[in-house]
């Protein structure tokens, strides 16, 4: 399954560097690599900017510092750029599924990277979007 193309969203990689949560750490932590070996980590412009802000403003370990390298890492995977054509389509996945706009952009980019799943807490678990299922990695960490 990880070498399935996988779409990663903000707060899953952000756990990766924070310490707040230690178990959701540990599973973002191994999910992350899992991919990366594997190659079939994809990310969007839209996650490399909500990553930085989010890292460097909300993150205490992470100085600004910190947070450029980490991001600059991530922009060398495999990222997807959001062209004005995938915000129309954004609008358009937003009415359909009734999700907020931000939420819609990276479905939308999920879906034109290829990725067949896109880890999130912010999309009902195993919830089909067309070719995307969408799943929560850390739900049975929050249900512990």
């Amino acid at each position: 399954m990880t070498g399935d193309k996988a779409f990663f969203d903000t707060s899953v990689l952000v756990y990766v560097h924070d310490r707040a949560d230690p178990r959701k750490q540990e599973t973002a932590e191994r999910l992350f690599r899992s991919h990366l070996a594997s190659r079939s980590l994809y990310l969007s412009t839209q996650i490399l900017q909500e990553f930085f802000v989010t890292l460097s403003c909300k993150v205490a370990d992470v100085s600004a510092d910190d947070a450029y390298a980490l991001t600059s890492e991530l922009a060398k995977l495999h990222v997807v750029t959001v062209t004005p054509a995938e915000v129309l389509e954004a609008i358009a996945t937003q009415r359909r599924y009734t999700l907020s706009f931000w939420d819609s952009l990276v479905l939308v980019s999920a879906r034109n990277s290829g990725a067949v799943v896109l880890y999130s807490e912010d999309f009902t678990h195993g919830q089909m979007f067309g070719t995307v299922r969408a799943e929560n990695p850390f739900q049975s960490v929050s249900e512990s």
